[in-house]
């Protein structure tokens, strides 16, 4: 069960990048709509958060990445 956090935290990881580079995309492949307007810079902020917490996840204490 050790390898679930990491592997998760990878996972999310891709995604708060794909949200800073693409995020039309993404909001076109999870919500089934293109975002426009202030969602754009709203999805970029969620991307940068998303990497935030990917990353100290895989620091080596992932359950204060957690908490």
């Amino acid at each position: 069960m050790k390898w679930v956090l990491p592997v998760v935290a990878v996972a999310e990881g891709a995604t708060g990048l794909a949200l800073i580079i693409l995020p039309s995309l993404v909001g076109r492949l999870l919500l089934g709509e293109e975002l426009i307007g202030i969602a754009v810079p709203v999805a970029r902020v969620a991307g940068i958060a998303l990497n935030a917490l990917a990353l100290v996840c895989l620091s080596g204490v992932p359950l204060l990445g957690m908490l």
